[in-house]
């Protein structure tokens, strides 16, 4: 399937890819909001999520609108750690607990799929949280998600409008 496989991903859960596969697209964002919410404070709709103490959360400007599933277990990274989507996913935002990133703030990278430092979260991790296929992942990424192409690692090409 070479679709995927323009992806850098493997079309098939069933045996490993190819030592030379490399993942060839990433999902970011920034945090927009970082709070300190008291004790027992209900986060998003339903307040699925209560806080248990005074936790650090951070809001991200992205939601199902974009594609990312309103299942719960949902994972980021910031600053190199993985955290927690906690509430339910909203259509324009999620919520982050960053209780051990405490140098998060506004305006920080947020990576849904991809590397950050030394940790990566990749399309197959997403897909089984999902409890679908990477393909489905990927495909599941909506326009209002802006496309960056990079020919080079220091050259980004944004496409052409229209």
């Amino acid at each position: 399937r070479l679709g995927i496989a323009m992806y850098g991903l493997h079309p098939s859960g069933e045996k490993p890819a190819p030592a030379d596969f490399r993942a060839a697209l990433s999902w970011k964002a920034v945090l927009s909001h970082v709070k300190t919410v008291p004790p027992g404070s209900g986060i998003s709709y339903g307040h699925i999520y209560v806080t248990r103490g005074r936790e650090r959360i951070g809001t991200v400007p992205v939601g199902y609108a974009d594609g990312l599933r309103r299942l719960e277990g949902n994972i980021a990274l910031v600053h190199g750690r993985r955290v927690p989507v906690v509430g339910r996913v909203c259509m324009d935002q999620i919520m982050l607990q960053l209780d051990d990133v405490p140098e998060a703030a506004p305006g920080d990278e947020v990576v849904l799929i991809g590397q950050q430092g030394e940790e990566r979260i990749t399309a197959e991790e997403v897909a089984a949280i999902w409890r679908t296929i990477n393909y489905e992942v990927v495909c599941a990424i909506g326009a209002r998600v802006p496309r960056v192409y990079l020919k080079h690692p220091q050259e980004n090409k944004t496409p052409p409008a229209g």
